[in-house]
């Protein structure tokens, strides 16, 4: 069962939020970039395959907002290796998602 915890006060969240966007501006990491490219390289391959959604540099952009937002959610400067994981886990459930309905 997980950890149970009242939620954040509406105040509270407003405030870290203006923090982390004023002070936390994070990079990628050469480890993080990797997972990124290779999730990337892996959707334009398939793409050639079938008949799929485009995948654009768009993509690979959005890839990057999201995992730097993950970061800054926990404010760090360096978007981690787990970050872009996360990302493209995500991302696969989209797709698939997209490819189901």
């Amino acid at each position: 069962r997980p950890l149970e915890q009242d939620p954040l006060p509406p105040w509270l969240l407003k405030k870290y939020i203006q923090f982390a966007r004023k002070t936390v501006h994070p990079r990628l990491t050469r480890a993080a970039a990797q997972v990124l490219q290779e999730f990337y390289l892996s959707l334009r391959r398939k793409q050639g395959d079938d008949d799929t959604t485009p995948i654009t540099t768009r993509q690979l952009e959005a890839m990057i907002r999201l995992a730097q937002a993950r970061a800054k959610i926990d404010l760090r400067e360096l978007v981690s290796r787990e970050d872009a994981q996360d990302v493209v886990d995500l991302m696969k459930e989209s797709l698939y998602d997209v490819c189901t309905d």
